[in-house]
């Protein structure tokens, strides 16, 4: 299997699987049209005379997208170069790390076993009278989970479990490391054993999901609309965007920011490059 390489990493628009609009790039589905290097207008509009006296701020969205047919590590994305004049850009991405809860309440729990599942494989959990035993278990498991490929699914999954009052146990998987920053399928019920039954009960829910990987950035209504969650920053080199892993046909949305001071002077082709890097290989732990 070849490994992923530059040429297998596209950037395309947002504004749904047909728009071919830079101007229509505000969010929403990702487009199967790529961006276009080096041409003119291929994110971004003219600043109007208009906008540039008064100042001005705008925002385009775009995909960005492992085709390859392996993982890439490591990713580093930052502005190589911001025309001198003219705007200034800055970038945007959701940041936040996934917790799925499992909350059992209804009662003092003295026995049994759940079951969840997570595409398509099952763990069961046997009761523990030692709480941090239990969470021990269930981390376990969930670690053992492989694809496939007898790849595992999971780079370090942790369970942390809490009693709240006497009758509600809650387990909380926390996603860090390679899994960090992805929104991932969540675990499904398939059998609450636990007892006394039927008063025991158990809900899964997702307190924190995680972003920007595999997750669709919601459409602004228009194109001066700072988009909700995201932070912008002058992303550089010594400072980049970092995600740690994109696997194959993963990708995540990415929010560019123009501003546009009042009474700046026009630059003709204002515009800037952008730097994507990351590692073929997974680094050594």
């Amino acid at each position: 299997m070849p490994l992923t390489t530059a040429n297998d990493i596209s950037v395309v628009l947002s504004g749904g699987t047909v728009n071919i609009d830079p101007n229509a790039s505000i969010g929403g589905d990702p487009s199967s049209s790529p961006i276009q290097n080096d041409v003119l207008n291929n994110l971004f509009a003219d600043v109007t005379t208009d906008q540039s006296k008064t100042g001005f701020e705008d925002y385009r969205c775009v995909y960005i997208f492992n085709d390859g047919q392996t993982p890439v590590y490591a990713i580093k994305l930052w502005i190589a170069s911001d025309f001198i004049g003219g705007s200034t850009m800055e970038l945007g991405v959701e940041n936040r790390d996934e917790t799925q809860r499992i909350t059992i309440s209804g009662g003092v729990v003295t026995g049994g076993s759940f079951t969840i599942s997570y595409l398509a494989q099952n763990i069961v959990s046997n009761y523990n009278s030692d709480l941090g035993v239990w969470a021990t278990a269930l981390e376990t498991s969930i670690n053992a989970l492989v694809d496939v490929d007898s790849n595992p699914i999971f780079d370090d999954a942790q369970v942390v479990a809490q009693n709240v009052g006497v009758s509600t146990i809650i387990f909380d998987i926390k996603f860090s490391g390679l899994d960090a920053k992805r929104n991932l399928d969540k675990f499904l019920l398939i059998a609450n054993n636990l007892t006394p039954s039927p008063t025991i009960n158990l809900v899964i829910t997702a307190p924190s999901e995680g972003a920007p990987i595999n997750t669709i950035a919601p459409e602004i209504n228009q194109s001066t609309t700072p988009p909700g969650g995201v932070g912008f920053f002058a992303a550089s080199e010594a400072s980049p965007i970092t995600l740690p892993m994109l696997k194959p046909n993963e990708g995540f949305p990415l929010w560019v920011k123009r501003s546009t001071p009042a009474g700046v002077t026009a630059q003709e082709r204002d515009g800037m490059i952008l730097r994507f890097r990351a590692e073929s290989l997974e680094p050594a732990s």
